[in-house]
């Protein structure tokens, strides 16, 4: 007998046209990733109801709980579609490179994703799926990059049969820690070593509706919370980020992934330090780390977060 394994899964995504339905014409594409925990579940909870007797009765049924977390590796080609999911549709420029450039908006688009066990025939279809969360630390010892992307839907369904047999696999170009560069304030960190990005997209979570037997309505968005921290040898240069916590100095945070001609940049305009000293651990060189918090005053971004990608992809 068969035994399903991750080495033969697949990850494929398409964007809805109308939330928690499957578009008319189907499209999507074929994601790399690393781990995939999205589930669709139902609790069941003891009844209380007294019926003369000790044995209990039937339990109760809950709302369906569509939600989860992906890991995916950071590239500068499939990751874009989860910069689509997280943002929207970028404004795209150029002829080859081309430039995308991904802001916050109003609305984030929903997706249907597909977990797809090919070796067994079967294949678990989520519908009204959204980006809750999106994360990721970097330049933190060589090991693999890669994002962690929270995921909350509406409804799920098992399948005998892919949600589309023709989707393609994305172009894939990955991204290493020895390719980041982090600025502060416009200026190379000289003496950065790292740090860690976290964006929550303030979706509602609670948002169940009847119709359907229960299942997550379309989730409002709410405020966008950007945060993040940078990691430094403790030198004078970098014990600037010390005054400006202290002095409440407004500045700016970001990191730049470069792959030849090809790049993926968050940029956060407007950020403050939080006010932090380091500890000592022993005799070795000191590491400072600064938590910082993004926010949207006046910059004419008009978004927290700006994400840029460059490359030979024409849209997404």
């Amino acid at each position: 007998m068969s035994q399903a394994g991750g080495i033969g899964s697949s990850l494929v995504m398409d964007f809805e046209t109308t939330y928690g339905a499957d578009p008319t014409s189907k499209a999507g594409v074929k994601l790399p990733r690393t781990k995939v925990a999205l589930t669709r579940g139902r609790n069941l909870s003891d009844s209380a109801t007294l019926r003369e007797e000790r044995n209990p009765a039937e339990p109760i049924r809950g709302f369906v709980n569509v939600e989860g977390a992906l890991e995916v590796p950071l590239d500068v080609k499939a990751f874009g579609y989860w910069l689509k999911a997280a943002f929207g549709a970028p404004t795209t420029t150029g002829k080859g490179p081309y430039t995308h450039v991904f802001k916050v908006r109003a609305e984030q688009p929903s997706m249907v994703i597909e977990q797809g066990h090919a070796d067994i025939g079967k294949y678990f279809k989520f519908n009204g799926c959204k980006v809750s969360s999106l994360s990721f630390s970097f330049g933190k010892g060589d090991g693999e990059l890669t994002a962690k992307v929270g995921v909350i839907g509406s409804n799920g369904a098992v399948l005998s049969a892919p949600y589309n047999s023709g989707a393609q696999k994305a172009s894939f170009l990955r991204l290493n820690n020895c390719q980041a560069l982090l600025k502060e304030g416009g200026t190379v960190l000289a003496d950065g070593t790292g740090g860690e990005v976290s964006l929550d997209m303030g979706l509602e979570t609670d948002s169940y509706v009847l119709a359907g037997g229960g299942v997550r309505g379309n989730p409002r968005e709410g405020i966008l919370k950007a945060s993040g921290s940078l990691t430094a040898l403790f030198t004078p240069g970098a014990a600037a980020l010390l005054d400006k916590g202290i002095a409440g100095t407004e500045t700016s945070v970001e990191v730049i992934f470069t792959q030849g001609t090809h790049s993926l940049s968050f940029r956060f305009p407007e950020v403050l330090m939080e006010e932090t000293t380091p500890g000592v651990d022993g005799p070795a060189g000191i590491l400072l780390e600064v938590p910082w918090r993004g926010f949207h005053e006046d910059d004419a971004n008009g978004s927290v977060v700006v994400a840029t990608l460059v490359n030979d992809i024409a849209g997404y």
